[in-house]
């Protein structure tokens, strides 16, 4: 039965081949079409999806009565820290990082490289899967680094690049070198990016910190610069951690901060969707439609085109 159906089929496409071409060819366009935009839109909805623990990570937001006074993606730098540390049986951990730019030598060659100045609970925080190193103490000291397959690749010519060293140039003429102690896969980390939308391969403890700034941005209460992350424990309420925080500020930091910053816990697991007024969501649903109108107008025109072949 079924060979008689297909030798049924060939005769009518040869039969009249140009419409049977462009019938075939018009609908597989739109089919194409319609796959790139769905591996697309899976792609953006994916990224996070991997990381550990995800319905419990927040970043935290500030809402600013001045505006002008900091970005809402950053907050004060002890923040993160001292709630972990206050409340242990809510916050399961916690994540800071500082956005800096440095040059990184590379034998003749220097690379202008976005470095994220953080803590030491990167790894261990979001799971992320290491080519080396170890995932419980991802760095070993102060002068440890957590690169990216593709920055070892790119100064070392292998991913294998576990102990060896890079010389960090400051803009302020100073240097150091950090050996490189673990090396994280390359996969979409919008969990360190979106901040600034730099794209971070190199890692350093934000202890070492005064190697970049003259004051130690994670322990001033002053500075407002600050990404700050945390991981709460199962079953706690964002809203019982945002209610804590006014008088933690009160006591701790300037009041200029303390009466003018309200806090706010964003849920990451969706956060690159509806950050920026929500820019990826609205793309994604807008080329769903493209998709869908595409792929009904391939088959009306599949429909057509059969119906003058039969004609």
């Amino acid at each position: 039965m079924l060979k008689n159906y297909f030798t049924i089929a060939m005769r009518h496409l040869m039969k009249r081949k140009l419409l049977s071409f462009i019938n075939i060819f018009g609908l597989s366009i739109g089919i194409g079409f319609c796959l790139l935009i769905a591996m697309y839109v899976s792609n953006e909805k994916s990224i996070n999806s991997t990381i550990r623990h995800i319905d419990q990570q927040y970043i935290i937001k500030s809402n600013w009565k001045n505006d002008n006074t900091a970005p809402a993606t950053t907050t004060v730098g002890p923040l993160a820290k001292v709630l972990k540390e206050s409340y242990p049986s809510l916050i399961e951990n916690y994540y800071r990082f500082d956005p800096l730019t440095a040059i990184v030598p590379s034998g003749n060659k220097q690379f202008r490289e976005d470095i994220a100045s953080g803590d030491t609970t990167l790894v261990s925080m979001y799971g992320f899967p290491l080519l080396a190193g170890s995932k419980t103490r991802a760095f070993r000291d102060n002068r440890s680094a957590v690169v990216t397959e593709s920055f070892a690749r790119k100064f070392f010519g292998q991913a294998d690049a576990l102990d060896k060293t890079i010389t960090i140039h400051t803009p302020k003429g100073k240097k150091e070198d950090f050996a490189v102690t673990a090396i994280l896969k390359d996969m979409p980390y919008s969990v360190l990016n979106f901040n600034s939308g730099h794209d971070y391969q190199v890692f350093v403890p934000m202890e070492s910190d005064t190697l970049f700034r003259l004051l130690h941005y994670g322990d001033n209460w002053s500075i407002v610069f600050v990404t700050g992350m945390i991981q709460l424990k199962p079953g706690v309420d964002p809203n019982d951690i945002t209610r804590l925080v006014p008088n933690m500020l009160e006591s701790n930091a300037p009041p200029f901060i303390s009466s003018g910053l309200e806090v706010e816990l964003t849920a990451m697991k969706d956060y690159h969707l509806k950050g920026n007024n929500g820019i990826i969501q609205k793309m994604i649903n807008a080329l769903s439609l493209v998709g869908v109108f595409i792929l009904l107008m391939a088959v009306i025109n599949f429909i057509n085109i059969s119906g003058l072949k039969g004609a």
